[in-house]
């Protein structure tokens, strides 16, 4: 038997060389196998860094700015104004909604339940349309109510 081919052991393990004790020790001397300067050869400084560590520029997370305050991304007191000439075409049958103007694309289709609709007055509304859930200005409910529509708030 030599020594080559001895069987690996299983949970074999080679003993650390201990450093810095001397230059004859092997890895000894002054920088001790740690090369010159610079972070990894500082004590403490050979493990990964942070992970937001930007080489000592003051990282991201501390540039941005911290929580003060919550802002909604749409404002509940919005109103959408439509111009009664817009909603002329539609057919008079028809109860104009939230929905309905949603489906015809008159309003966005991202507004949301607390965004509301108002018509607006135009001289040339003929319409008889039946309304309901929208609001209205004073001269446009005017209008709607002459030319024989109805409104349901």
């Amino acid at each position: 038997m030599k020594l080559h081919t001895l069987p690996k052991l299983k949970n074999y393990r080679r003993k650390a060389k201990i450093i810095g004790r001397g230059t004859s020790s092997g890895k000894g001397g002054h920088t001790v196998g740690r090369g010159m300067n610079g972070q990894s050869s500082r004590s403490g400084g050979n493990q990964k860094p942070r992970q937001d560590f930007e080489g000592g520029q003051n990282p991201l997370s501390k540039r941005l700015p911290k929580l003060r305050g919550f802002k909604r991304n749409y404002d509940p007191n919005k109103i959408v104004g439509i111009s009664l000439d817009t909603v002329a075409k539609i057919d008079n049958k028809e109860v104009i909604n939230r929905d309905i103007l949603k489906k015809l694309g008159i309003v966005n289709k991202s507004i949301t339940g607390l965004t509301m609709i108002k018509m607006l007055n135009s001289r040339e509304y003929k319409g008889k349309h039946s309304f309901d859930g929208i609001l209205f200005s004073k001269t446009a409910k005017e209008t709607v109510l002459k030319s024989g529509g109805s409104i349901k708030e």
